[in-house]
């Protein structure tokens, strides 16, 4: 579990890195003010992430000591603190497509009572 939260954080500031980068590469002109102003700030924001890693733990017991704060940090932000209760998704299967040996399944389901959401499996 914390290997693989350290490699989604890695792979975010990679990716943070990397498009900014290009970016910078695809303008021959001088960055605005206010262009300058959110590098500056995402940068800044980039090194507090990167000071937080895994919460300051050193190892894996420091980790699952700090790991169910973290989680309901994470759940509140996410503003599912408390958890919604669950309900029956009502999925149902409205098609299907099928093209050199790959099936593809259309259809919805109730992620809340009455807000359907759709999606190809």
């Amino acid at each position: 579990m914390m290997r693989k939260l350290l490699h989604c954080l890695l792979c975010a500031l990679c990716a943070s890195v990397v498009s900014s980068s290009y970016l910078r590469a695809q303008k021959t002109e001088p960055p605005s003010p206010g262009d300058a102003m959110i590098d500056k700030y995402l940068a800044q924001e980039t090194d507090k992430l990167s000071q937080r890693v895994l919460d300051g733990a050193k190892s894996l017991d420091e980790w699952k000591s700090k790991l169910p704060r973290l989680r309901q940090e994470y759940l509140y932000m996410l503003g599912l603190s408390p958890l919604p209760e669950k309900t029956p998704l009502h999925a149902t299967i409205t098609g299907t497509v099928e093209h050199e040996g790959v099936i593809i399944d259309k259809l919805h389901f109730q992620s809340r009572p009455g807000l359907h959401v759709t999606g190809n499996l």
